[in-house]
């Protein structure tokens, strides 16, 4: 499984002065969109995530414009094909000479397959607690030190 370090990265950037958007051959690439075609800018931003990843995301870039932060989120792309990605966005604001804010400047990891093996891990953890706690026979898990950890209801 590889990790969101080592998956690919792309730069973008963003003017929120003229609501301009800057991006890498990446974030075309992870987001099935033709690169002839002009980057989608903030208000178009519902075309380019999920619904819930939008409205996420423009609460945290309206935070890190107002104050200036860096910021991580993990979103969710709406491909044109239908299909979706999953991204980790990180990134910081740029400013000028007098510390105005003039653009952000981030990374957009594609972090899809790991996303994917967090939530095979979590199915795989949720069956095994089922199975443990709805066992017609007595089942308990204890420590390598011996203390006992858990139990489930058969054991009574």
């Amino acid at each position: 499984m590889a990790s969101p370090a080592s998956c690919a990265s792309w730069l973008l950037v963003l003017d929120p002065e003229t609501d301009t958007a800057t991006w890498s051959e990446g974030i075309y690439r992870i987001s099935g969109r033709d690169p002839s075609l002009p980057a989608l800018n903030r208000k178009q931003t519902g075309q380019f995530y999920t619904p819930e990843s939008a409205e996420r995301l423009e609460r945290v870039v309206a935070e890190v414009l107002r104050a200036g932060t860096q910021y991580e989120l993990d979103v969710q792309i709406a491909r044109p094909d239908g299909t979706t990605r999953w991204g980790r966005l990180r990134g910081e604001v740029g400013r000028d000479a007098l510390g105005r804010v003039t653009h952000l400047r981030g990374t957009l990891q594609d972090i899809t397959e790991w996303k994917r093996a967090e939530e095979t891990l979590r199915e795989s953890e949720e069956k095994f607690h089922r199975v443990f706690r709805d066992a017609g026979v007595g089942m308990v898990m204890v420590s390598t030190d011996g203390r006992f950890l858990a139990a489930n209801t058969s054991i009574l």
